[in-house]
């Protein structure tokens, strides 16, 4: 996008390279060290823009989107609405965004320093839809004994066109990614107002319309999982809402699978390996869930008929699921240990995705 600053009297073109979008609920905790990550990348003020959306939070993350907004107004963008979900505000985001390349942060994340520095100089010549790379998850396990290195230089991993890269990779987070506007425009590609997998099926759209993908090891992203984040929350009305989202998702990949399977058995391969995973934490949403027999069997019968089940069966974890569905009479049973035993002694522990 190009951009027009006077000095001197002269017009002085600059090419926006990043419009970097946050959505903003509640974060107020997190909110301040993301920023100031974005900050500390070594980009000047032509080169890109944050753009901070608040979706009607309760805390005090207002006060710090102003905050930032009026130290930094020639970079960061500020935009208040009510409540609609982080989906329907990444793609007002988009709307707003001026960029070259779009790359969709969470608020409760941060970068290493100078790492989109790193990428700019390095990368940005090759021209690609999509660049992406990688990230630490942060748990409170791994952060006992966790230690930066602040190393922001790698090298690439692929490069290539990006059904090629499904063929035996897929991606489930946005924020590891910058994608080219011009081509998200030119494929119509939006966020669904899902309430989880949103940005898996966002990815899967993406790399669907076959875009030119470079991807590169530099690790400059750290995703922090707390206990506010939104795949810890258990409550029924959020899970049930959960299980139709991951529906939806589950759909679109045997869609794409069933649309390859007879010209490109590798690519179809692997969405429904795709398909067997995903199935793991939307299983686990139903064992969280108020579900009784009757709607459980309700949901058998959708996934069959779907082709959805069962499922390949070549991990535990895929042969527990298929268990279930086979003997629906003991998923109350199943259930209430996992509600009483795993979710409160045993998914603590874990590094969750």
């Amino acid at each position: 996008m190009i951009k027009l600053i006077s000095l001197f009297g002269f017009e002085i073109i600059f090419n926006m390279i990043l419009s970097v979008i946050i959505p903003v609920y509640n974060s107020g905790l997190y909110l301040k060290k993301c920023v100031e990550s974005l900050l500390l990348q070594g980009l000047n003020e032509t080169e890109y823009e944050i753009i901070l959306i608040n979706d009607g939070s309760t805390d005090n993350s207002l006060e710090i989107c102003k905050f930032f907004t009026d130290k930094y107004p020639r970079i960061i963008k500020f935009v208040t609405k009510a409540n609609e979900g982080v989906a329907l505000t990444r793609n007002l985001g988009f709307n707003l965004a001026r960029g070259e390349y779009i790359y969709f942060m969470d608020s409760d994340d941060y970068l290493i320093p100078y790492g989109f520095r790193y990428l700019v100089d390095t990368y940005i010549s090759k021209q690609m839809d999509v660049l992406s790379f990688w990230a630490i998850t942060l748990d409170k396990v791994i952060l006992k004994s966790f230690v930066e290195k602040n190393e922001v230089k790698g090298h690439i991993c692929f490069e290539g066109m990006g059904r090629e890269f499904y063929r035996s990779n897929y991606c489930t987070f946005i924020w590891n990614h910058w994608y080219r506007r011009s081509f998200i425009e030119k494929n119509n590609i939006r966020f669904q107002p899902l309430i989880i997998g949103e940005d898996t099926l966002f990815n899967l759209h993406v790399y669907m319309a076959n875009p030119s993908v470079v991807n590169v090891s530099s690790n400059l992203y750290r995703y922090v999982i707390h206990v506010d984040s939104a795949t810890q929350v258990r409550k029924s009305n959020v899970i049930r809402k959960q299980i139709e989202s991951y529906i939806v998702l589950l759909l679109e990949l045997m869609k794409y699978y069933q649309l390859n399977k007879t010209k490109d058995f590798e690519l179809a391969a692997n969405l429904r390996k795709m398909v067997d995973q995903q199935c793991i934490p939307f299983m686990s949403r139903v064992l969280s869930s108020d579900y009784n027999n009757d709607e459980f069997k309700q949901l058998k019968s959708r996934l069959l008929l779907s082709e959805i089940l069962p499922l390949s069966g070549n991990t535990k974890n895929e042969r527990i699921i298929n268990f279930l569905f086979k003997r629906p009479l003991t998923f109350v049973l199943f259930k209430q240990i996992y509600q009483k035993i795993f979710l409160p002694f045993v998914l603590p522990k874990l590094s969750k995705n």
